[in-house]
């Protein structure tokens, strides 16, 4: 035991004031992360760790990001920081996010 209560390490994960939780990759992966964990029901694949840390790290700062539909729908749920990126599940979704941004 740590010695905090299970509501106190869940407010420290999701407090909005951390400046942990506003770095674009940090605060992406935290949320991410927490939100895979508090599903139960869906099973853990051998390259979903993966894409948590790298999709998260280019949702901070990239154009355009291209993942699973599952971890898009996670990051879609993100709250802050929101993604900087387009987000999209499929290849047809990021050409035309890609003529959005050269429009």
């Amino acid at each position: 035991m740590i010695g905090i209560s299970v509501e106190e390490v869940l407010d420290r994960l999701t407090a909005d004031k951390d400046l942990v939780s506003r770095m674009p990759f940090l605060g992406q992966m935290n949320q991410l992360l927490f939100a895979r964990l508090r599903n139960t029901g869906q099973r853990w694949e051998a390259n979903d760790l993966f894409d948590i840390m790298f999709l998260s790290c280019a949702a901070g700062y990239a154009d355009v990001v291209v993942g699973e539909r599952t971890t898009i729908g996670y990051l879609r749920q993100a709250r802050a920081p929101r993604a900087r990126a387009s987000l999209a599940s499929s290849l047809p979704e990021a050409v035309d996010a890609v003529n959005r941004i050269l429009a």
